[in-house]
This record gives structure tokens, sequence and C-alpha cells, in this order.
């Protein structure tokens, strides 16, 4: 691979990240919170009870585990409500 490839595959693996303070949409077809709009925030705002599960989260059940926090993003709706939802199912606004 040459140096050019590289420096585009590592700008669009950059571009496709969702920093805290974007601002983003959610996608249709994603059940009750498609088209809306919040920004991103860190994990930091997610509050845990002793086994890992948010407690501040409505409608969480499962643990926090690495993968989840690899393959998902904490929400802050512009309702002001905390969801985590699915990389894939976020557009940035």
């Amino acid at each position: 691979m040459t140096n050019i490839s590289q420096q585009i595959i590592a700008g669009l693996s950059e571009a496709g990240k969702l920093n805290p303070g974007t601002k983003v949409k959610v996608s249709a077809g994603s059940g009750v919170d498609s088209g809306k709009t919040g920004t991103v925030v860190g994990w930091n705002e997610v509050k845990t009870d002793g086994r890992g599960v948010p407690t501040n989260v409505p409608g969480e059940y499962r643990p926090l585990d690495a993968k989840r926090r690899k393959n998902e993003v904490p929400v802050r709706l512009d309702s002001g409500n905390l969801i985590i939802m699915f990389k894939n199912r976020l557009q940035e606004a």
C-alpha cells in the first residue's frame, strides 16, 4: 500500500469517528428514537450500578462492557434524555 493510500484511509477513519460534542441524528428505522437529534457525550456521563448496568439511561438493562463501548456511543438528545445508540445508526447532523 502506498503512502498516499494510507493517508486517505486514515483520513476516512478519522472522519467516521463520533467524538464527544458531535451533533448527530438517529437514522430512520432505529425504533422510538428515529429521527431525533442530539450530541455525542462521553462515557463518564453514564452512571452505572455495581454490575455495570446504566442507571441514568431509561430502558437499559445490559451491563456496559468493552464490546458495547466499541460499537455504541452515549447521546444526549435535544430533549435532554440520555440514550446509548449503535454507531452505525447515527449520522452527523
